[in-house]
């Protein structure tokens, strides 16, 4: 299905986050050009935010509301605009168009998107899990009292049929300093479809699949983040690249959550800081 079939189904309405507005360090270019800033599509719904109102448009039309959230100068924002146009961050093109088909045709009331992605956007994949020798043993017990360490806990949920999965393993987590990171943590690897039953960070016993379904998970791979305590401290359910997943990662590792809730401030600074250093970034490599 072409998006051209779909847009016309969805009325889409841009709100920007000025996560750094209140920072007083954003400057503008000739002409007061923010650097940062995006050109959104004309077909855009011009809108003063009464979400009530344009809803109620929408509706009048046979239309369904679609909020898309951005930031200047996020480069998945940017893709997003450039390639394909509640999903969380990037998802590629293919995608994308099946998430709009879902909303657009209500298929909600049928079936969860968890369950329409799998069924519709099949892609070709090694369709195997990437299990290491290092990652925790069935049965997964994830209570952090019995991993014997105080390590932190990251939980991989992923699916055999997914070409994402086998980037992050092949490319990413690959990474020698991005593993460097990953020996802060007892790692677990979750099959988002298997009916084994494992212990939860909290201590139920239930098939993996009722796990993920409650953590309200729909994109895989998804990193999922327990600190020593076995609480859920931070996760990523979209696209990333190396540099984004390894700030992630760290993120959790050196405990920045508690003094820096801000995942994309943490990931600015972090980037800020390195480039000090003379290290390029490329934040989507």
């Amino acid at each position: 299905m072409k998006l051209s079939w779909l847009l016309p189904a969805i009325g889409l309405l841009s709100i920007s986050i000025a996560c750094h507005a209140a920072e007083g360090d954003s400057k503008l270019g000739a002409g007061l050009v923010n650097p940062g800033y995006h050109e959104k599509p004309d077909w855009f719904k011009q809108s003063f935010l009464d979400l009530q109102e344009d809803v109620e448009a929408a509706a009048g039309e046979g239309k369904r509301l679609l909020l898309y959230f951005h930031q200047d100068g996020c480069p998945y924002c940017a893709k997003l605009l450039r390639v394909v146009l509640r999903i969380n961050g990037y998802y590629p093109p293919h995608l994308f168009e099946t998430a709009l088909d879902y909303v657009a045709s209500h298929l909600e009331q049928k079936q969860s998107f968890k369950h329409y992605l799998a069924d519709v956007a099949p892609v070709p994949s090694s369709g195997t899990l990437h299990q290491e020798e290092s990652y925790l043993k069935y049965p997964l017990d994830l209570r952090s009292k019995t991993r014997d360490t105080d390590k932190p806990l990251l939980v991989l949920i992923e699916q055999k049929q997914c070409v994402a999965c086998d980037e992050l393993h092949d490319s990413i987590l690959s990474d020698k300093a991005v593993r460097k990171s990953l020996k802060g943590f007892d790692i677990a690897l979750v099959d988002a479809w298997s009916k084994k039953k494992l212990t939860t960070p909290d201590g139920q016993q239930v098939p993996a699949t009722e796990w993920v379904d409650a953590l309200n998970l729909y994109y895989f791979p998804a990193m999922v983040f327990f600190n020593g305590q076995g609480d859920e401290v931070f996760r990523t359910e979209a696209f990333l690249k190396t540099f984004h997943t390894h700030a992630a990662i760290d993120y959790v590792l050196q405990e920045k959550y508690r003094t820096q809730p801000s995942f994309q401030r943490y990931v600015r600074e972090r980037a800020e800081h390195l480039e000090t250093q003379g290290i390029k970034v490329e934040l989507m490599k």
